[in-house]
């Protein structure tokens, strides 16, 4: 099963294809996250995971959602790179959503995230990853073509030991159209806390969401669909 989702939406069984191919490739790498959902993605896929947080300033000029995104996401690369002994392959991620022309973070209490919720009834709304994926020089072949046509971009080290590699995906979500009992109902789980947008679509969720036009994994935090898409077949580990 591809995890590329289609009406009528339901959480992708795991291993998706995708998640297969990046182990393959991947049998073993270095999350610089400490996003528990992220970690998931990668174990469910059958990879070794180093869950290694790095406490980088997530400040960063950039407003529109892609170019945040990603910019954050190399930031958190970098702060990982520079410090000693570091593994590789490393990666990281960073997610935000986009809603009617405004960034929708983590809410500040529980009314906050009720009003979240509600704003998200029955409409879409849009999810982007940023991701940066750090290895050494000549270990991977790429496939520049991308990923249904979404670009990467690529740097070397200036001493040219150490590839970068780095891009966004988006998805959109369409909620169901919920009731004041509905959110509050979900509101009791407590998944809310610390989630973007007031919601984890792994957890309970995802029976808020009608359908997805993307990556569902875009969407946990972590774009496996593209960075399979653009390493995957290609490389010589």
């Amino acid at each position: 099963m591809n995890s590329m989702t289609r009406n009528p939406w339901s959480v992708p069984e795991e291993p998706t294809e995708d998640q297969k191919k990046l182990a393959c490739v991947f049998p073993r790498i270095v999350l610089a996250s400490a996003s528990p959902a992220r970690k998931a993605e990668l174990v469910n896929a059958g990879i070794d995971v180093a869950v290694i947080p790095t406490d980088a300033d997530e400040t960063v000029p950039q407003t529109a959602p892609a170019e945040k995104v990603t910019a954050i996401a190399r930031r958190k690369l970098s702060a990982y790179l520079a410090r000693d002994g570091v593994q590789f392959p490393a990666l990281t991620c960073d997610t935000m959503i986009s809603f009617q022309g405004r960034m929708i973070g983590k809410p500040s209490d529980r009314e906050d995230a009720f009003k979240q919720l509600m704003s998200f009834s029955g409409v879409v709304h849009e999810v982007y990853t940023g991701w940066a994926l750090a290895y050494p020089t000549g270990t991977i072949r790429l496939n520049h073509a991308g990923h249904n046509s979404r670009t990467f971009q690529r740097e070397v080290s200036s001493d040219g030991s150490i590839e970068t590699i780095w891009g966004y995906d988006r998805a959109s979500v369409v909620f169901r159209t919920l009731s004041d009992a509905q959110i509050n109902d979900y509101l009791e789980t407590g998944e809310w806390q610390g989630a973007a947008g007031s919601y984890r679509i792994q957890g309970a969720g995802a029976g808020l969401v009608e359908s997805i036009e993307g990556d569902y994994a875009t969407v946990v935090g972590l774009p496996i669909s593209m960075i399979s898409g653009i390493v995957v077949d290609t490389a010589v580990l």
